[in-house]
């Protein structure tokens, strides 16, 4: 399991206790988020780097395949360890999974970094999760989002925001997945009302080999969280019907 930006392992608790039940359950904790740690930020997170961790996790575990399940920001990671390995990986389940940043967005993402050289970057983060995460309707899931970035730190943030509108080689990563000989089972889950992605995931999805789409009523951008029954039946029917 990985986490979005921002958050950690308490993010996805309610996967945790349900997958559990049925499977052997790895959640990890993104560099500079959770209780992961390293001596001092990058300036920007480069994908091979983050794929290799997450390798070695598996490794050190014993793990030589695995089910994932990845939610916003690490649906981008897990494109490019599936792409880069796709020995190690059954299937993906992508939640409010992210295939491609508008222009809109990438714009946002510089303001998002200068504002952390004048305020503190928890209030960015806070701001950023407004923008991702409106409204009354989905105000848990938002505080849920911001509670897991308080121990980040601002060169963490802006490392990672760097990153996250940066990936500008998804599109190459994709591509590798559909040479395939055997494409990997992918299920994008996305809230009816993840207004940010909605629209144009589904079409990128639609591209990819063995890669299809489910919307979830009543849930925004963290619909893992805001309709985690529903989410966790659909995720577990698919990792079943997938399972070697």
């Amino acid at each position: 399991m990985l986490h979005g930006l921002g958050g950690n392992i308490l993010s996805l608790k309610y996967q945790i206790r349900e997958y559990s039940k049925y499977y052997n359950t790895i959640a990890i904790e993104l560099p500079g988020h959770g209780n992961s740690r390293q001596p001092a930020a990058p300036k920007e997170y480069v994908m091979e780097d983050i794929v290799a961790e997450i390798i070695a996790v598996m490794d050190e575990c014993g793990v030589e395949r695995a089910h994932f399940m990845a939610v916003s920001l690490s649906s981008i990671i897990a494109v490019g360890l599936a792409a880069t390995y796709p020995g190690r990986v059954i299937s993906m389940v992508q939640g409010s999974g992210i295939l491609r940043f508008e222009l809109g967005m990438r714009i946002f993402a510089y303001p998002v970094i200068w504002l952390c050289k004048f305020v503190s970057y928890y209030t960015v983060y806070k701001l950023f999760a407004r923008v991702i995460i409106p409204g009354k309707k989905h105000a848990f899931a938002r505080r849920v989002f911001v509670k897991g970035a308080a121990k980040m730190g601002g060169d963490e943030f802006c490392a990672w925001v760097r990153f996250m509108f940066g990936t500008s080689s998804l599109g190459d990563y994709t591509d590798k997945l559909n040479l395939l000989p055997t494409p990997i089972p992918q299920l994008y889950i996305l809230g009816e009302e993840d207004f940010l992605f909605k629209r144009f995931t589904p079409r990128l999805v639609s591209r990819i080999k063995g890669a299809g789409t489910v919307f979830l009523e009543n849930a925004g951008h963290i619909c893992n969280i805001e309709q985690r029954r529903e989410f966790n039946r659909i995720s577990l029917e698919f990792f079943e019907k997938n399972s070697i």
